[in-house]
């Protein structure tokens, strides 16, 4: 199996379709390896994936604003990168996730105990003493 059929099957992309590069500063070379670097590309870049080459399986032939060049297939994701900005912020439309909680949160004993131990060292002495008070047992 060729590497350009590997890749579009792993990556669910066909010739002509888009790309996003991963990796900071990712050179554009004119040709594979050894060509002259025609931009260096940020993470996120949205490339136009037109194949493999087929004498160096492992560059990729794009194109990026008009221009056509070759990068290692490494540098290449199915998965448009998210921005810290974009990430703190909710879908159009959708409310912000409510946040995360502990899986015991309601338990009043759990409470006890995480404050205990995100205590002191002299709080987290009384550990012991809390859990047995508790009546809870320590799995050994």
């Amino acid at each position: 199996m060729t590497c350009a059929l590997l890749l579009a099957l792993t990556l669910q992309v066909a010739p002509g379709g888009r790309l996003y590069v991963k990796g900071e500063r990712v050179e554009l070379l004119s040709h594979p390896r050894a060509g002259r670097v025609l931009v260096k590309l940020p993470a996120g870049t949205e490339v136009t994936w037109l194949g493999a080459d087929p004498a160096s399986p492992s560059w990729h032939h794009v194109e990026v604003g008009g221009k056509k060049g070759f990068v290692p297939m490494s540098a290449l994701t199915p998965n448009k990168a998210i921005t810290e900005e974009e990430a703190g912020k909710p879908a159009e439309g959708a409310s912000a996730a409510p946040p995360r909680r502990a899986p015991y949160a309601d338990d009043p004993a759990y409470v006890s105990l995480q404050e205990l131990t995100a205590g002191t060292q002299a709080q987290r002495a009384n550990v012991p003493a809390h859990v047995k008070a508790a009546g809870l047992k320590v799995a050994r």
